[in-house]
């Protein structure tokens, strides 16, 4: 049994966790090609996994 449980969070909950705007994540969860950041749409909110958000903030930073 897995007993993990899985962070999410808003995108005004992401930038505390991360350093950029909510439109930069916003577009960045938009992007049809490239480093595009994962997210689930819940009502009228995306919502990201924490760890998708710390495994995209990796490969981010490597393509600046």
């Amino acid at each position: 049994m897995n007993t993990t449980t899985t962070q999410w969070a808003t995108i005004s909950e992401a930038t505390s966790i991360v350093p950029l705007s909510e439109d930069y994540l916003r577009k960045a969860i938009k992007r049809t090609e490239g480093n595009v950041l994962p997210a689930r749409l819940i009502g009228r909110k995306y919502v990201i996994r924490v760890q998708d958000l710390d495994e995209w903030m990796s490969r981010e930073g490597a393509a600046a």
